[in-house]
């Protein structure tokens, strides 16, 4: 197969599945984008006077649109790394469909701008002005130090595997940069990690089927895995990207899930070349040969699907959002400081006010005062944590009634809305405001 026709089939491929779960979303009436981070971000974009509470589609489209072209980005790597169309084909597919890609598809994230920035710095490496790449890669210094750093093992990792001599030339580039880098946040003060998002089990978040919100598909790993046995004929080749493969694994362990975005692409290459191996080699049994590859594709697509449906079907709903249009219109409750779960933090402030007490990137301190109040059934001590956080309103829907925060109808701080010293200010769907009276 040529390169005209390998295009002609990626081309409308790589965006037909990614417009697979907007198309769904849609179907189901719901037009937010899923997730928690999205909203964190849109509301920065807000505070710049860019309006994002109505306009999700749009985001989502542009998301689409970004990640078909990183999809492009990561083909005209492999395409420069082999000859075998297959490979290619296979390799650009199952990027497409895992669980990550497809989650930066239904995101707004800036982790999705810094890899095409990576790879698009990458690909011009390859170009006749490779010192061209230098431009992309400024673009990476305004990120955080997660970003920087698993930049930096990548691109000095493609350096070394592309050929020795390239290695001397960039260690000069890499001690500039990381000096620029430095610099640029000590005045401008870039937070440690954006997304806080390790839970308590490593594993949980190393897997999306666990439920992480950026983990790796469980398969395609384990296609990984076979593929790095196979390539370890040729260890001595292969060593830059075991050493960038164990250096962002350690990046994960101490840094959190964002770590996995830039992981993803390595996982990925060794899954497609142990899929293409295995689709090459000979086999006994033409039966077992199908069945075997049969039942990896099945489940590198199974992995895709469920982290789909676990997407779509996430919140926030259309009440959500219309709650906080009512706390945004509202003369009195505008910018009032508002109690809810952690998750429901940066729905609350989609709009751009800073009114959620805690989110998910909220300190210890204030995750401590929530659970307190959650827990309480004693007026005093209530109001007490109340005034001392200048909390005002309470926001509570059925998923923290059911339980997320509370198993019962009085437990806890219920206790206290159904004793009537609270007053319910908002209604609806589900969806309740409360005040002290």
């Amino acid at each position: 197969m040529n390169k005209k026709k390998e295009l002609f089939v990626l081309l409308p491929a790589i965006p037909f599945l990614l417009f697979i779960p907007f198309i769904w979303r849609l179907s189901m009436g719901n037009f937010t984008l899923p997730g928690e981070y999205s909203y964190y971000y849109l509301s920065l974009l807000t505070r710049f006077g860019i309006p994002s509470l109505q306009y999700h589609f749009v985001y989502w489209l542009l998301s689409i649109a970004s990640t078909s072209f990183l999809a492009l980005l990561f083909y005209r790597i492999v395409k420069v790394h082999t000859t075998s169309a297959l490979t290619r084909i296979t390799a650009t597919l199952f990027f497409v469909f895992t669980p990550i890609t497809l989650y930066l598809s239904m995101s707004v994230s800036p982790y999705l701008l810094a890899l095409i920035l990576l790879f698009f710095g990458l690909n011009l490496i390859e170009s006749r002005y490779p010192y061209a790449s230098i431009l992309p890669f400024l673009g990476l210094l305004f990120f955080d130090w997660l970003t920087f750093l698993s930049s930096v093992i990548i691109v000095v990792g493609y350096f070394s595997y592309v050929g020795k001599k390239r290695v001397v030339n960039i260690i000069p580039l890499v001690v500039f940069f990381a000096a620029l880098f430095f610099f640029l946040h000590f005045f401008l003060q870039f937070p440690f990690v954006i997304e806080k998002t390790h839970p308590a089990s490593l594993l949980v978040g190393l897997f999306s089927s666990f439920g992480s919100t950026h983990g790796l598909g469980i398969f395609m790993t384990l296609l990984s895995i076979i593929g790095l046995a196979l390539s370890w004929q040729s260890k001595m080749k292969f060593l830059p990207v075991y050493i960038c493969t164990t250096l962002l694994l350690v990046l994960f362990l101490f840094a959190g899930e964002p770590a996995l975005y830039f992981l993803n692409p390595i996982i990925v290459g060794f899954a497609s070349y142990a899929y293409v191996s295995l689709w090459r080699r000979e086999w006994a049994l033409s039966l077992i040969r199908t069945l075997t590859l049969a039942t990896l594709a099945y489940g590198v697509l199974f992995s895709g699907l469920a982290s789909i449906t676990q997407k779509v079907q996430s919140d926030p709903t259309q009440d959500i959002l219309a709650s906080v249009e009512w706390l945004h219109n509202h003369p009195f409750y505008s910018d009032a400081v508002v109690l809810s779960h952690p998750q429901k933090g940066f729905w609350l402030e989609s709009d751009g006010v800073r009114r959620a007490y805690v989110d998910y990137l909220a300190d210890d301190t204030k995750q401590d005062v929530t659970r307190k109040i959650f827990e309480s059934r004693d007026f005093k001590k209530t109001s007490a944590l109340l005034e001392e956080n200048d909390i005002t309103l309470l926001w509570i829907d059925g998923e923290m009634r059911n339980g997320q925060v509370w198993n019962e109808g009085d437990e806890g701080l219920l206790f206290l809305l159904n004793s009537g010293v609270f007053l319910k200010v908002y209604n609806k769907e589900g969806i309740e405001v409360w005040k002290v009276r």
